[in-house]
């Protein structure tokens, strides 16, 4: 009687134990270790941050080898099972576990959930096949015969999402042309948001280099195929592409335009990509930081957390996560495929927070976002979105400079553009007047020679100044950069043969040249069209930067001239390439200065103009070396060619020279600190 009691006792836990480890965490072994989140800096870089989402729960209700998630509108999760072959449901508030598809699926990779049908891209039977409720088959969807699809096309699905109107949008295994767009009757209708290659230069080198396979591998001209897709309440589709860059995440409006551009840290391993009912996405990657991305729907990132790592037990910390979810509540859940486990966040109150200025931002109560992006800036003072946050309240608010303010220290240059758009509108109807009233002055003075009378009535002779500045040698010498823009030929011939510019002159229009550059790019410039951030600016670079290009040019072009037999010297080189670049003494300071009452909407000005000064710039320097060394245009042509590879052969023998001369600076002090030491 004692042995019966022991072994329906012994039978007892073993049920329970079973039975619970089916919905229950994994291992024991778990911990909720602490795990690193980022958020993107002031200068676009990722810096720590307080943790965004804590791990509440780690569950497995009995799948093995899990491939998808999707948590319906009522937080019930599906989870797809390639080893058992179904599609298991766990009822978030029942806890009861449901399979579906048992013996009706050989494979499935992918499952969606619509108006209460269970689409499952079944990779191996290739099919889509659609469930209800009760478990009974609807249909299966094979490869499509309309001849839009293509006899050569593969058709292998892998992953489906089905938008409100029932019809399926599909990827396939193989097919680079795009996704799978069928109607709610299976019938296939087109190829939706293809992917396109980028063919550059470099890739075309590549390809010289490279085998076949290595081509087809690592330089393929075919677009990649979707990996993975999602679609929002709206009806937009999100769509995943293993391993291109900046376009791996990508959101379609109607039209079939990605609308995530211009989007930022994204990565080449995505897994999978879910969208919540405000339209925040979510995605899941194989790195080993920021495995989990949370953007806005502008897909700009706000918060990055969690670590890929073999064999880890610590919540945060994944195997092989293959995808993610996310419920009404807004907690995360991520099936980690080869941990054979779900992991559950939930938002911290730091997180809650920043969500929570978003909504009250998109909700027009700006006074209390304000408030809220305060609070956020005074706990982490390096969180980007809440500058840009604050910029837009000021631009709504109309309070323009304190948006200027913000835009520029969250460098968001569109938004400074706007808002600088409405400082200067207001401006120039305040001063219309007035300018207008100035100018008209201005014309009729010329034209009735105010000056000149006034000049003649009082017997003012300024000739006799006029005349000591014209007759300056210095004046005479710089008369020669605006004759350069009309007449290069003869100034050209005057510097070659009567050399009219002395050297000591050509030096200074060299310190000019290099103090333009330096200051109308780092100061007279408008900060919209500066290329570096007021933080990274180096003076001493940029000095060095001007001050080398012009003569490492005009050395390497005299000594290519040499070689060739050039009638000209190093002498009438040099000062030739300083006059020949007057389109950028004369023009690059005003250009600059004009730059500081442009916005984006009129930047093609700006950008016009600086490259027609340079274009004009260039374009005299190839003519100044044909008159110079007396060359005809194919002699020309070598000569200019040589004298760019002959600039490279310089700059890297000055790089060999510098590291072997910080190897021998190292080495010597490292003797010298032993030799201390001892």
């Amino acid at each position: 009687m004692k042995n019966k009691i022991i072994f329906c006792l012994l039978a007892f836990f073993l049920t329970f134990t079973i039975s619970f480890t089916r919905v229950s965490a994994v291992s024991n072994n778990i911990t909720n270790e602490q795990y690193k989140t980022y958020i993107v800096g002031l200068e676009g870089e990722l810096v720590s941050s307080s943790s965004a989402y804590e791990g509440v729960n780690v569950l497995n209700f009995g799948f093995d080898k899990p491939e998808d998630i999707f948590i319906d509108d009522n937080d019930d999760v599906y989870v797809a099972d390639s080893s058992t072959k179904s599609i298991l449901k766990y009822d978030l508030s029942t806890k009861e576990v449901k399979e579906y598809g048992k013996g009706i699926l050989e494979g499935p990779t992918g499952v969606y959930v619509s108006n209460d049908l269970i689409y499952v891209a079944d990779s191996i039977s290739k099919n889509v096949t659609i469930l209800d409720k009760n478990n009974n088959l609807v249909k299966k969807i094979g490869r499509p015969t309309s001849d839009l699809f293509g006899k050569d096309s593969f058709y292998q699905p892998s992953k489906v999402a089905v938008d409100q109107r029932g019809n399926l949008y599909v990827t396939s295994i193989g097919n680079s042309n795009g996704v799978l767009q069928m109607n709610s009757e299976g019938e296939f209708v087109g190829y939706f948001g293809p992917n396109q290659v980028k063919v550059s230069f470099s890739l075309l080198i590549k390809r010289l280099f490279m085998s076949k396979e290595d081509r087809e591998l690592y330089a393929s001209l075919t677009p990649k195929p979707t990996t993975n897709l999602t679609i929002d309440n709206k009806n937009i589709v999100y769509t995943l592409v293993d391993g291109i860059g900046n376009e791996s995440l990508k959101k379609y409006n109607v039209n079939g335009t990605n609308l995530l551009g211009g989007a930022t840290n994204m990565s080449t391993s995505y897994r999978d990509v879910a969208v919540d009912n405000d339209g925040y996405i979510y995605t899941v990657s194989n790195d080993n930081e920021g495995t989990i991305t949370v953007r806005n729907p502008n897909g700009e990132t706000i918060f990055m957390f969690g670590n890929t790592t073999k064999n880890s037990f610590n919540i945060g910390n994944f195997d092989a996560p293959t995808g993610i979810d996310v419920d009404s509540r807004g907690n995360i859940w991520l099936l980690d495929g080869a941990g054979k486990n779900i992991q559950v966040f939930t938002k911290t109150k730091f997180a809650s927070t920043i969500f929570d200025a978003f909504a009250l931002y998109n909700d027009g109560k700006y006074d209390e976002a304000e408030v809220a992006y305060k609070d956020i800036v005074s706990k982490n003072s390096s969180f980007l979105l809440a500058y840009i946050g604050l910029g837009q309240i000021n631009q709504r608010k109309q309070n323009y400079h304190a948006a200027l303010d913000y835009f520029k220290i969250a460098n968001f240059k569109s938004g400074y553009s706007e808002a600088f758009w409405e400082i200067r509108d207001e401006w120039i109807g305040k001063n219309l007047i007035w300018m207008i009233s100035v100018i008209i002055v201005l014309v009729l003075l010329n034209v009735l020679k105010v000056r000149k009378r006034v000049f003649a009535h009082y017997n003012i002779d300024l000739s006799e100044y006029t005349n000591k500045i014209k007759n300056n040698s210095y004046y005479k010498e710089f008369s020669y950069l605006p004759k350069m823009l009309r007449k290069p030929k003869d100034t050209i011939y005057d510097i070659k043969f009567l050399q009219h510019i002395r050297v000591s002159t050509a030096f200074i229009f060299f310190a000019l040249f290099v103090l333009i550059n330096v200051v109308s790019d780092l100061f007279i410039t408008s900060y919209l069209f500066r290329s570096q951030l007021d933080s990274h600016v180096n003076i001493s670079f940029e000095l060095l930067k001007w001050g080398l290009i012009l003569p490492l040019i005009v050395i390497a072009n005299h000594l290519v001239s040499s070689l060739q037999k050039g009638e000209g010297f190093l002498r009438d080189i040099f000062i030739g390439a300083l006059v020949s670049f007057a389109p950028v003494l004369i023009f690059k300071v005003p250009i600059a200065v004009l730059s500081n009452v442009l916005t984006y909407n009129e930047s093609y000005i700006y950008s016009l103009l600086t490259n027609i000064v340079w274009i004009w710039s260039i374009c005299n320097f190839i003519y100044m070396i044909k008159e110079v060394q007396n060359y005809k245009i194919g002699e020309l042509i070598v000569n200019i060619v040589l004298t760019f590879l002959a600039v490279m052969v310089l700059v890297f023998l000055y790089l060999m020279i510098y590291i072997l001369f910080m190897q021998m600076f190292d080495f010597i002090s490292g003797l010298i600190k032993e030799a201390m030491l001892r």
